[in-house]
């Protein structure tokens, strides 16, 4: 028989490996489903493994390969010596 007995929120965090507060975060923003029994909250395990299976990231090649300069324009170098020299010259003379 599969493990059916539902867990607290301490037994669900230990299970995820994460603190109490993160699990309560993830499951007030509606990412985790939950099973409250008047103020108690528990959790399945299949739940569980559903969130984790949902929360798995895998990089695609697209996000592997390197970017290329696309279509997003580079600010200009800036020589900053040049910069400064204008500025002094600029300025009125005392």
């Amino acid at each position: 028989m599969a493990d059916t007995a539902l867990l607290t929120e301490r037994e669900a965090a230990a299970r995820l490996s994460v603190c109490e507060r993160t699990l309560r975060k993830e499951r007030q923003a509606g990412r985790l489903p939950y099973i409250r029994f008047g103020r108690a909250i528990r959790y399945a395990p299949a739940d569980l493994e559903t969130f984790i299976e949902s929360a798995r990231q895998c990089p695609s090649i697209a996000e592997q390969a390197p970017r290329s300069g696309g279509t997003r324009s580079l600010s200009p170098v800036v020589d900053f010596e040049a910069a400064r020299a204008a500025r002094r010259s600029a300025r009125p003379k005392r």
